[in-house]
């Protein structure tokens, strides 16, 4: 649980089942809790979760077609980088944050909140990946929530959103896949049983 001050308010938030323990704040959020709470304000949420308790073999078999597709020709054409930090290396939560603030300033999205990331990074609990291109530069950046045995999807960001033309689509398109692939096997090497893709509209 994370609790911080906007402007006027006291605000605490817990994830999944934590139960809010915080006292003397204004307002406690919870998330993606598995049933509403009684007496709050509560509102659907549709998410895709994945469970890593399969084998990889099994987890790319139950894929679509054409994902695995794609994810194979990542491997073996594209050349990529990936790489993964623990959050609490400053030096890569402030290299993600600029990234997204280049690609809200480009989709006119509002700024990063970079004091309740770095609120979140304190948990312990935040994980960073990226796929590069061979010379280096970020393709790709995911953030992912961990809590106990489960990893969340906060953020997918690319710092160059809008490709030149069809064949760099394509090529992101495959490396966004690999991407997740990679972050899945990361995860369940570490123990971790569902992969949850942050949020989807129903």
């Amino acid at each position: 649980m994370i609790t911080y001050q906007k402007k006027f308010i006291s605000i605490a938030e817990a994830w999944f089942g934590e139960e809010p323990t915080a006292s003397g704040v204004d307002v406690v959020r919870c998330f993606q809790r598995a049933a509403p709470m009684s007496d709050a304000l509560c509102r659907e949420f549709h998410t895709i979760l994945i469970e890593l308790t399969q084998e990889p073999d099994e987890l790319l078999a139950h894929m679509k077609r054409d994902n695995r597709y794609e994810i194979r020709r990542a491997l073996t054409t594209d050349n990529l980088i990936y790489e993964c930090w623990d959050a609490n290396q400053s030096a890569m939560l402030a290299q993600f944050s600029d990234s997204y603030d280049e690609f809200a300033a480009l989709k006119s999205l509002p700024k990063l909140d970079r004091r309740w990331l770095s609120l979140m990074a304190d948990t312990g609990g935040l994980t960073l990946t990226t796929v590069k291109e061979s010379a280096g530069d970020s393709l790709i950046w995911h953030v992912y929530y961990r809590s106990g045995s489960r990893a969340t999807l906060l953020y997918s960001v690319s710092p160059s959103p809008f490709a030149n033309n069809s064949a760099e689509r394509n090529r992101r398109g495959r490396a966004n896949r690999f991407h997740h692939w990679r972050d899945m096997l990361k995860f369940r090497e570490e123990g971790a049983t569902l992969y949850d893709l942050g949020g989807w509209y129903a």
